[in-house]
């Protein structure tokens, strides 16, 4: 069970609205939450990037523009444990079906 660290740490990377952990300091707090903004730009955009290149025919067909807003959801709502690959798999039902749209409503139910 990882520590209470960790889990808030990990909820903030994948939500903005979240407050940058406890424990994260710099000499000013400014500095802290661009830096934490920074990194968590970082796995975002790593999450992104690692379903476009399972999915390259859908970002082909729904635009890149789109196909990153839609894998930012997706990931915020489905955030990988360990493996990205593994839940892949509703990523592409999500996609196939259309049911995408309803990844927003439960994003704060996860």
């Amino acid at each position: 069970m990882p520590a209470p660290f960790e889990t808030s740490f990990a909820q903030a990377l994948l939500d903005a609205d979240r407050p940058i952990p406890y424990g994260i300091t710099a000499h000013n707090a400014a500095v802290s939450a661009r830096r934490f903004a920074v990194y968590r730009n970082n796995v975002v955009a790593g999450l992104v990037k690692a379903l476009k290149s399972r999915f390259v025919v859908v970002d082909k067909i729904v635009g890149e523009e789109f196909f990153a807003a839609m894998a930012r959801v997706f990931a915020a709502a489905f955030a990988p444990a360990r493996n990205l690959w593994r839940r892949s798999s509703r990523f592409h039902r999500q996609v196939r079906t259309g049911a995408w749209a309803s990844l927003s409503c439960r994003r704060g139910a996860a």
